[in-house]
């Protein structure tokens, strides 16, 4: 006997289930990691190797200023709306040589609609500060970056700009950043303490 062929009736959707604190708020959690590809900088959710675990600026003998302004993307495919508090975490690194040196990120949510950039809400981080150590020292930092109700629509981009500030007291000296998703330590804190991995945790509204 031929058992019938059952294809989904038009109009029927995925069943999608939440958990308490998602029902309770409103809101989910979109985790997106940082890192490159051959021709891109870009965020995903999946934890993909980076063709660089991490990014290096010089600084030398200089006042505070922007060292590395890198923009990392993604393109929305479905209707999104984000509100809410966006956490960013994220490894710095600054090296000294005889004097002492720091660091610091800015972080900004942006849209980009293919021809044109809008600034949504920005932050700053923690600041490092090398005072002791020959060569590099690191840290983590976590940054919150509060996001007013956002729209994107389909063929929108999310965007997300790390800008790496870094004040230099003695030449050599550089500051870097760790943007691998799958959290490599090759070039980078090699104690595995503060990891190169780069996240993103971005608050999404849900429709219940």
């Amino acid at each position: 006997m031929t058992l019938p062929t059952t294809f989904r009736k038009e109009g029927e959707r995925t069943i999608a289930s939440y958990n308490f604190i998602e029902i309770a708020t409103g809101a989910g959690i979109m985790t997106l990691y940082a890192g490159w590809t051959v021709d891109t900088k870009t965020l995903l959710s999946n934890q993909f190797a980076s063709n660089e675990i991490m990014s290096a600026a010089s600084m030398g003998v200089s006042a505070n200023a922007i060292r590395l302004d890198h923009d990392y993307d993604i393109l929305i495919t479905k209707p999104l709306t984000i509100e809410g508090k966006m956490i960013i975490t994220a490894g710095i690194g600054v090296s000294r040589s005889g004097s002492s040196n720091s660091g610091y990120f800015i972080f900004k949510f942006r849209k980009w609609d293919g021809s044109s950039e809008t600034d949504i809400a920005e932050n700053q981080s923690s600041t490092h500060n090398n005072n002791s150590a020959s060569g590099y020292t690191y840290s983590t930092f976590a940054t919150d970056i509060t996001i007013p109700r956002t729209h994107f629509k389909i063929g929108e981009t999310l965007r997300l700009t790390i800008e790496l500030w870094g004040a230099g007291g003695a030449s050599p000296s550089y500051v870097a950043y760790g943007h691998d998703p799958q959290n490599r330590t090759t070039g980078w804190d090699t104690t595995g303490v503060n990891p190169s991995r780069l996240t993103a945790f971005i608050p999404v509204r849900i429709q219940l």
